[in-house]
């Protein structure tokens, strides 16, 4: 994991003089994976973030707001450590273990955070009884027969699985670990305490040992390199030099962390930070915003792909209604040929052959009477069959009306959860699905209340270029912030974004717009659109002044004319 061994004796290295001696004022549990120390000594704040959850579990200091808490094991916290002084701050043997010795008017009390990946726990021990208090992770028998984790058990340190720290090492310690087939890489990482893959791999490559060079074949210069750069590291660590550095991916964007600069990645892909803490917030925040953006988008994908699925369904069974309701004008021709046909039919009968007055060939049908009705009456009731076919097809025809306008809505959400970048993008809809009664609505602390912020984009002659980003902020640009004269565009027949361009002046007719302003919005349309990675997409551009939405129509739907289609390919210009 990112926040190995090393990472941590870094950061340790940096609170150490920042929060010895300070006192605990607050205690806060933003979430039941993480707790946050707020330390105050003498005239300097300071808060020391501790979080175990599995794939983001870390130590560092933070800058930021967070709401007291609400959690049992932040309670526990709160009654026993609030108004502690922190006395001593110790990593045993390089390993992802922190240990901060509190004393307090009950004693002296350890707070333990154990940050080993899906193991990670956050344990207040007794320093004296080694008795647990609290844990944030309660270790049942059931879950680990080594070691349980509980209030009124013995605290077990866990077990190291006969690693060595990997600084200071004899020669004796590093050739019994290297008496391995296994390859030198697994070897060191299975064998030795406080490093990661990345760190191991750089370490043979500042050796010139290759990673997959099995343990036990590697020569005795090889080893001696490998002791000496070991050795090197273990000292600028243990002297407090670190140089927190981010690894970025070819994008640009944080791929993993190190406590050092690394010889063996381009120097290109390579960040310095200027405190490990700094370092770890910034990757952690990105990654836990990245696998909250990835939840989010498939839990709403999830519901957009069932309500799409449930009116493609209703417009399946509302087809088949309206076919079967087609059958009301041959009601109404069997009405009127009985009509016509009275003096020839008699009360009992069955059925009536008649001439077929509107048949070009004038050919007999054969008509279902009920015996117990005279023949008025059965012409009368075949009337009445068909005003309530009629009537029946018209509430089908609107109800199908309404449920393909409800798939063209929930195809533009689709899209815009496609083009979304941020996690903002996916909250506003979110919310937008909330109000449509798509998703239940939560609680108040849950609410983003984020106004709708349109994109802005500069076209030619830094012509502004508004675009909307979900259905409430295309209703919200087309509707209230855009004026008459302003320009409209959106792909045709396609689920997109609205684009508005503000127009400085008045302009008569959409032939004096300049073209190469046209196109330039109706690019950025096609490229906030279903057809992103086409080319040669229609799209529709007219005046605001002739876009309208019916009363009653969903977010972002609206209806429009007197308008121009043009072909382009989609494109982005220069962005606010």
């Amino acid at each position: 994991m990112p926040f190995d061994g090393l990472m941590l004796a870094a950061v340790r290295h940096e609170i150490t003089p920042k929060i010895t001696k300070a006192r605990i004022a607050r205690i806060y549990q933003p979430d039941p994976t993480t707790v946050v120390l707020g330390l105050r000594w003498p005239d300097e704040e300071h808060q020391l973030l501790i979080s175990t959850a599995p794939n983001q579990a870390r130590i560092h200091l933070v800058h930021q707001p967070f709401e007291p808490s609400i959690f049992a094991f932040g309670q526990s916290l709160r009654k026993s450590l609030i108004g502690g002084q922190v006395i001593e701050i110790k990593q045993p043997d390089w390993d992802r273990l922190l240990y901060l010795t509190i004393e307090t008017e009950e004693g002296l009390l350890e707070l333990i955070a154990e940050i080993m990946g899906r193991h990670s726990n956050l344990v207040l021990v007794d320093a004296r009884t080694k008795k647990i208090l609290a844990a944030q992770r309660v270790v049942t028998e059931q879950m680990s027969r080594y070691r349980q984790i509980a209030p009124g058990l013995r605290y077990i340190q866990p077990p190291a699985s006969g690693r060595r720290p990997f600084y200071p090492l004899t020669r004796e310690a590093l050739a019994n670990v290297l008496n391995s087939p296994k390859q030198v890489a697994n070897t060191l990482l299975q064998g030795l305490l406080g490093l990661s893959p990345l760190l191991v791999t750089e370490i043979l490559h500042r050796s010139g040992i290759e990673p997959t060079t099995p343990a036990q074949a590697l020569k005795a210069e090889h080893v001696e390199r490998l002791l000496q750069e070991l050795t090197h590291l273990g000292q600028r660590a243990a002297q407090g030099s670190f140089t927190p550095t981010l690894i970025t991916d070819g994008q640009g964007l944080p791929a993993d962390i190190s406590a050092t600069n690394l010889k063996h990645l381009d120097p290109a892909v390579q960040k310095p930070f200027p405190s490990p803490s700094l370092l770890v917030s910034e990757y952690f925040h990105f990654k836990t915003t990245r696998e909250a953006m990835a939840q989010l988008e498939n839990q709403l994908n999830a519901v957009i792909q069932q309500q799409l699925a449930n009116c493609n369904q209703k417009v399946v069974e509302l087809e088949e209604a309206l076919h079967r309701a087609e059958s009301a004008d041959e009601f109404r021709k069997y009405g009127e040929l009985l009509t016509a046909n009275l003096h020839a039919l008699k009360r009992g009968q069955r059925e009536a052959t008649v001439i077929d007055y509107y048949d070009p060939e004038q050919r007999e049908t054969t008509i279902e009477l009920d015996p117990e009705l005279t023949p008025a009456a059965n012409a009368d009731k075949y009337f009445r069959m068909y005003q309530k076919a009629r009537r029946g097809r018209r509430i089908t025809a609107e109800q199908l009306s309404k449920v393909n306008e409800e798939i063209q809505y929930l195809q533009t959400v689709e899209t815009h959860l496609e083009l979304a970048e941020d996690l903002e993008d996916l909250e506003r809809i979110r919310d937008e699905l909330m109000e449509q009664g798509y998703l239940p609505k939560p609680s108040e602390r849950t609410k983003t209340g984020k106004k709708a912020q349109p994109l802005i984009f500069r076209g030619p002659e830094e012509v502004p270029i508004h675009v909307g980003r979900n259905n409430r902020e295309n209703d919200q640009l087309t509707l209230r912030l855009a004026r008459p004269h302003d320009l409209w565009f959106h792909t045709k027949q396609i689920p997109g974004s609205h684009v508005v361009v503000r127009m400085e002046r008045k302009v008569g007719d959409l032939a004096d717009v300049p073209e190469q302003l046209v196109r330039c919005a109706a690019q950025i349309a096609a490229y906030f659109s279903k057809a992103r990675h086409g080319q040669n997409v229609p799209v529709d551009y007219t005046f605001i002044k002739y876009v309208r939405k019916p009363s009653g129509a969903r977010p972002g739907f609206v209806i429009y004319d007197h308008y121009r289609t043009i072909q382009v390919d989609p494109k982005l210009p220069e962005r606010d």
